[in-house]
């Protein structure tokens, strides 16, 4: 038996009891049907034990290089899909959709779901102002700058969500209904526990697309505490469907 299997079952108590076996000793028992994991057992005084962390500790390994594997080819997807809709690479994708559905921030605020510098943020508005995808107003104040999408720019950050979207519909495809709606509450309890405060909350979303998942019903925003908004940032709102599709 595996050292690490040894240790834990070396721990059993009786309420992992199952019914004896035929064989004496440790042993491991095993399904020979493809996908089956050894079910590790130990005997002592007449009972075979089982304990439920072997279970755990044989598959949790693989869940997690699952995931990872699934995080990776989708993030991979997500970036080409993105960039490639964008005509550009790097934050220009993302900053197309933030405008769209929360226009008129200022730098700063275009900053913290970008997950940039300020500088940065700056020289990302420059270029969507050249591509003629934004605009530069006057703030609330007057002194400050809003950042709004001219009607290409609305287009462009419409494409964008579609293009995301596309590549994550193909991803749950296989999925049946059931499966899917297990899939969504394993992953609103998952996203509400990573998610560390408002900032992380807003670059978690920051390619999400609001008519899909409104920011009342959103785990990211409620774990964040970004329901709580301040009046420096907006109201996020979904694309117009007249500039979808374009």
């Amino acid at each position: 038996m595996d050292q690490r299997v040894e240790a834990v079952v070396s721990h059993a108590t009786p309420s992992c009891a199952l019914p004896p076996g035929n064989g004496g000793g440790a042993a491991e028992e095993h399904d020979a049907k493809a996908g089956d994991y050894p079910r590790p057992t130990v005997r002592h005084g007449g009972l075979t034990y089982m304990h439920e962390c072997c279970i755990i500790l044989l598959v949790s390994g693989r869940l997690e290089n699952l995931l990872g594997a699934f995080v990776v080819a989708v993030s991979d997807s997500l970036s080409s899909a993105v960039e490639t809709s964008a005509g550009h690479p790097g934050a220009l994708g993302a900053g197309l959709a933030v405008l769209a559905q929360e226009p008129g921030l200022g730098i700063e605020q275009l900053r913290r779901p970008l997950g940039r510098t300020q500088s940065a943020t700056v020289r990302l508005v420059d270029q969507l102002v050249t591509e003629g995808y934004a605009e530069r107003q006057a703030g609330r104040d007057h002194r400050s700058v809003a950042v709004v999408l001219t009607d290409q720019g609305i287009a462009a950050a419409a494409n964008v969500l579609e293009a995301r979207s596309r590549v994550l519909r193909d991803a749950v495809a296989v999925l049946d209904a059931g499966e899917r709606k297990a899939l969504m509450a394993a992953l609103e309890k998952v996203l509400a526990a990573i998610t560390t405060d408002a900032v992380h909350a807003e670059q978690i979303c920051r390619l999400c697309d609001v008519g899909a998942c409104p920011l009342r019903t959103c785990p990211v925003e409620r774990a964040g505490g970004g329901e709580h908004r301040g009046d420096d940032r907006p109201e996020p709102r979904p694309i117009p469907k007249q500039h979808r599709g374009k």
